[in-house]
């Protein structure tokens, strides 16, 4: 699994991360983001709700 964390994510985030995974051979991603962007952006997972 490809997993990236950042401050707030964006929709560029989540196309790098689609780009890396798939240059390793990794179907499954996870964008995981602290603080929601100001975008209409939700292809992420909030933080809070890791534990």
């Amino acid at each position: 699994m490809a997993c990236e964390v950042k401050e707030t994510p964006h929709s560029g985030d989540f196309s790098t991360l689609k780009r890396r995974a798939r240059a390793l051979g990794l179907e499954k991603m996870m964008l995981v983001g602290k603080t929601p962007p100001e975008e209409n952006f939700g292809d992420f997972v909030w933080a809070g709700v890791i534990f």
